[in-house]
């Protein structure tokens, strides 16, 4: 049998925060729990800044750093199952065609 780990890669958590980093950062250091988890890698981190609206992401080791988002074209599918179907290791992202209309 096989697990749905298998056919997907894990996930962690994303945080996105409307917050001043200053006030984040403060936060994050006083914290251990929260050292843990956001330095570890186990949640990921993001803050909108209140005034600018300005987005930045924290790095391990570096801090924040403005969000500099990759742009990419994301293949569309009509079911899961002409994606899935046969394949066993982790696949990149894709989009699934919503149906027009749904049976009631």
């Amino acid at each position: 049998t096989k697990q749905m780990v298998e056919i997907h890669e894990p996930v962690r958590l994303q945080v996105l925060i409307e917050a001043k980093n200053e006030v984040i950062g403060q936060i994050y250091e006083r914290q251990a729990i929260i050292r843990e988890l956001v330095g570890g890698g186990w949640i990921l981190l993001g803050t909108i800044d209140p005034d600018t609206g300005e987005m930045y992401v924290f790095e391990r080791g570096v801090g924040f750093v403005p969000w500099d988002p990759e742009k990419r074209d994301v293949p569309v599918f009509e079911n899961s199952l002409s994606y899935y179907q046969e394949k066993h290791n982790p696949l990149p992202q894709i989009l699934i065609r919503q149906p027009d209309e749904v049976e009631a």
